[in-house]
């Protein structure tokens, strides 16, 4: 069963960092947190089978920079929503919770105002962010691409078939149920 994330897990190895200490950004940790618990928690509903990360002891993927990032970090891109505590890359090896946010998780996504990396850039975990991804970047309904520069930043993993569900582009991007990117 899924053991919700806390505040003290997202913050990680950055717990004590000065930045760490702004209300905004203690609320803005606190609602992504809110978020994919929620998401979580209506995926196991349905019979998904989260995984913890080994790593990290926790839902929280990668090796402590899956929750928060201070500014100053050279982890990520400079305007990453993990670095405003409004990211979270949660756990999901098997690629479970992307297949199913892509099936049925649409509209609990846009319910809860959550955005998610377009699976072939994440493979081993789901990067959500409360709030709209910056400009610049192709986006369907709450899943979007983490790059403008595709040439130098090109997709890390294979496609899901579940794309084709949600009407997403696999990439190299074409037309899919009369959506463009």
């Amino acid at each position: 069963m899924h053991q919700p994330i806390t505040l003290e897990q997202y913050l990680g190895p950055y717990r004590d960092h000065p930045q760490m200490r702004s209300a905004v950004l203690l609320d803005n940790a606190r609602q992504i947190i809110e978020r994919v618990n929620e998401l979580c928690s209506l995926a196991e509903a349905d019979g998904v089978e989260l995984e913890d990360n080994p790593m990290t002891g926790t839902a929280i993927s990668g090796n402590g920079n899956g929750g928060a990032r201070p500014s100053d970090t050279t982890v990520g891109a400079i305007l990453s929503a993990h670095k405003d505590l409004r990211g979270l890359d949660r756990h999901d090896p098997r690629r479970l919770l992307a297949r199913w946010a892509l099936t049925y998780g649409i509209d609990h996504s846009q319910r809860l105002n959550l955005y998610h990396e377009h699976p072939q850039w994440t493979r081993s975990w789901l990067h959500s962010q409360w709030g709209a991804p910056g400009d610049g970047l192709t986006s369907w309904t709450v899943w979007f691409v983490p790059y403008a520069d595709l040439v130098k930043n090109p997709p890390t993993c294979a496609a899901l078939t579940e794309l084709a569900t949600a009407g997403i582009s696999p990439y190299p991007f074409v037309e899919l149920k009369g959506k463009r990117p």
